[in-house]
């Protein structure tokens, strides 16, 4: 079944026309049945607010997912354990942000491969110092989700200096938001082996401007990485409209 499904980031809407209604239909109320109360209230939410529905599928990657569009949005959820609510409300908060309150999200100009993935990876860094913390409310534990970010961390291996500093990076916002524990200690550690404690303070900054100044935390990240401005835009979604705006930098 997998074989038919949509796969991240290849454009929510064309992709989930593909797939078969009845699959999707299923999947997702599967899903809405096994999460808790306070993280199907936040799905049926948003898209009651957006007039657009999120769908769901069963992913192979290790970690979940997702994607969207002016027109619809997915989740993808790995199929190898039942769906968590951690990991659902995670990427819930990703779509609200967008979706409902209008954050925009940077997106490459070069849709080459690495280039998407390097415009991905700095939109995470600044969303999750948002979304990570606004988990708490809807019940459930990290616990476990970030003791196994931290181990992944803690065994990467980098083919070059700027993938070693985005993924320290990545680290150091990770250290910033766990207050104690082994996944604190790991991803510590981690950071010292590397010589990279240093993002530290970097890592503090972003947690302290991207909850009011996505655009300025984003700068300042492009900036450490001498990422030219001029190869990224901001993508404004309006799924009441059904309209994508695009900005430059």
């Amino acid at each position: 079944m997998s074989q038919d499904l949509p796969q991240p980031n290849r454009g929510a809407l064309a992709e989930a026309s593909k797939a078969d209604p009845r699959i999707l239909r299923r999947y997702r109320d599967e899903v809405l049945a096994v999460i808790n109360t306070p993280v199907r209230n936040l799905w049926t939410g948003i898209e009651s607010k957006a007039h657009r529905t999120i769908f769901a599928f069963p992913s192979p990657a290790r970690a979940a997912s997702c994607s969207q569009s002016e027109l619809a949005a997915c989740l993808y959820l790995p199929n190898l354990a039942a769906p968590t609510a951690s990991e659902v409300c995670h990427e819930l908060l990703h779509i609200q942000r967008y979706w409902i309150e209008g954050v925009p999200q940077l997106d490459a100009i070069d849709r080459a491969e690495n280039k998407v993935a390097i415009s991905n990876h700095i939109e995470n860094i600044v969303e999750h110092s948002v979304i990570v913390p606004r988990q708490a409310n809807y019940g459930g534990s990290r616990n476990d989700d970030d003791l196994a970010d931290a181990k992944f961390f803690s065994g990467m291996t980098f083919n070059d200096a700027f993938g070693l500093e985005l993924q320290a990076l990545s680290g150091a916002m990770m250290l910033e938001r766990l207050p104690h524990g082994e996944a604190r200690q790991c991803v510590k550690a981690t950071l010292k082996r590397l010589g990279k404690l240093n993002l530290r303070s970097l890592a503090r900054q972003i947690f302290t401007i991207a909850p009011s100044n996505k655009k300025l935390a984003t700068k300042k990240i492009l900036q450490h990485l001498q990422i030219p401005l001029n190869e990224l835009q901001w993508l404004n979604f309006d799924p009441i409209q059904g309209q994508c705006r695009k900005e430059p930098l």
